[in-house]
């Protein structure tokens, strides 16, 4: 090995350096982001999108193979919470393994206003990717 060489980029033949799985899970969390990015813009065209927030292990850089796309989005309804799934089943055709948890402003804007710690969660370590404009 020559003195500039670091342990992470020597390896054996047919061994995987330890940057390669980082730089893997990074692409990973780059195509899923980019997926729900996709995902809400199509959205968009249907229903009155107000913001669409990754959370979970995609949103930390952590999701590997078997990780699932948590998603909460903010979208104004009429539908009961247990039915407002049924406006977003075209998501499943881009990513089958997801949760979604569909608020409208005006309970997201309650919870925010009560301290929620979920709602806490979403704020301070979600991804945002997509976000309406505000209102003039």
């Amino acid at each position: 090995m020559t003195p500039t060489a670091s342990f992470a980029s020597s390896t054996k033949r047919g061994r995987q350096s330890v940057a390669d799985p980082l730089a893997s899970r990074r692409r990973e969390r780059e195509r899923l982001l980019d997926l729900a990015r996709a995902y809400a813009e199509g959205l968009r065209a249907r229903l009155d999108l107000v913001g669409v927030v990754v959370v979970g292990s995609v949103a930390r850089g952590e999701a590997d193979e078997w990780s699932d796309l948590d998603l909460v989005i903010i979208a104004d309804t009429a539908r009961p919470f247990l039915d407002r799934y049924l406006d977003f089943t075209g998501i499943y055709d881009v990513w089958p393994r997801l949760d979604l948890i569909i608020y409208t402003p005006g309970e997201f804007a309650r919870m925010r206003a009560e301290g929620r710690a979920f709602i806490e969660h979403v704020e301070a370590e979600g991804v945002v990717v997509h976000e309406a404009p505000a209102e003039s």
